[in-house]
């Protein structure tokens, strides 16, 4: 990836943390999933990664590594963890 593609890259991370924390917040209102805001953010990282690879409207996303939404989910899954013990810092 080139630093040309750098604010594109940024624009995805954002969308994905975006997406990521809409996703986690409506699985929380499933009823008779017990599984942790981490173990769902892998789930939606999932999905994620196959819509990447199914779906012709995210073809764009394959000249980006994972990585860059991998690490925002990532952080998004650090972030709720904080957020939950009161940690703000």
């Amino acid at each position: 990836m080139s630093v040309q593609n750098l604010p594109e890259a940024l624009d995805l991370a954002a969308s994905c943390i975006t997406q990521g924390r809409s996703l986690l917040t409506q699985s929380w209102g499933l009823q008779g999933i017990k599984a942790s805001d981490s173990k769902r953010l892998v789930e939606i990282e999932k999905v994620k990664t196959n819509q990447v690879k199914a779906k012709p409207e995210y073809g764009w996303m394959k000249q980006y590594p994972s990585a860059i939404y991998s690490s925002a989910l990532r952080n998004l899954a650090k972030a709720v963890d904080r957020w939950r013990k009161g940690d703000s810092g």
